[in-house]
Order: C-alpha cells, then structure tokens, then sequence
C-alpha cells in the first residue's frame, strides 16, 4: 500500500486515482498519522458486501440460537 501525505495527495491527485483504479490502495496521513485510506470501488463495495454479510450471518446466528430454545422449552 502506498502511503503519502495530505499536501502531496492533494497535488497529485490524478495520479493518485489512477492509481487507485489500477488497483493500488492508498494511505493519506495529515501530521504522520493515519488519516484515509482510498480505494477503488469495486473494493470498497467487497468490503461493504463482506460486511454485511457478517453482520446477517451473526443475526441469524442469533435468532437460530432464540428459535431453539423457543421450541425447546
């Protein structure tokens, strides 16, 4: 992952997306801290989709959990 500041993202910025699009992901830290990490978005949508994803699987994890012992009482 390349990592670069904020100044020089800023002036650089077109070839900091085409990047970007070519699959690179890019930190941008303001002060020597983490600030952003930029993505393109078909990997930002994989992460929002694995995401959710986790989140179902714990939900129904859960009302299996209530459904048995629902029908275990």
């Amino acid at each position: 992952m390349q990592s670069i500041n904020f100044r020089t993202a800023r002036g650089n910025l077109s070839e900091v997306l085409n990047n970007v699009e070519a699959g690179e992901e890019v930190e941008i830290t303001r002060r020597g801290r983490e600030s952003a990490v930029i993505v393109s978005k078909a990997t930002f949508e994989a992460y929002k989709k694995a995401a959710l994803d986790a989140e179902f699987a714990s939900l129904f994890d859960t009302l299996d959990s209530t459904n048995k012992e629902l029908v275990n009482r």
